[in-house]
């Protein structure tokens, strides 16, 4: 067995801006953790929810090139996915509805969010 934190996890990373993908996908896989994505567009999370096999989390940016994410986050909730939001939002402007999701604000503290990772 690995003696990273993250080894033998599956997340999907669900992320638009470049550098900020690039950075997540960096710290999940030196924590040791497999990374799918990341996927840019509304539209491409929308067609691949069908097809998510075990996966231990999704990590959302909560705005996708102008479209709100919500809509995949309902049907990830429906498969009992984990759900993390990474986000340049304030936790007051995330409808009530997933204000109990675990949130970030960007730029996101790395070793928090492995040890949310960790907790769920």
């Amino acid at each position: 067995m690995s003696s990273l934190p993250l080894s033998e996890r599956t997340y999907l990373l669900v992320e638009d801006e470049y550098f900020t993908a690039s950075e997540l996908m960096a710290c999940l896989e030196e924590a040791g953790a497999r990374v799918l994505g990341p996927v840019a567009h509304l539209d491409h999370a929308l067609e691949i929810l069908s097809h998510i096999q075990a996966v231990d989390a999704a990590i959302l940016d909560i705005n996708l090139q102008g479209e709100m994410v919500y809509p995949f986050v309902d049907g990830l909730l429906e498969r009992n996915i984990a759900t993390v939001f990474v986000s340049g939002y304030e936790p007051d402007d995330i409808p009530q509805r997933y204000r109990a999701l675990p949130s970030f604000q960007k730029p996101v503290d790395n070793v928090a969010l492995i040890a949310r990772l960790l907790a769920l």
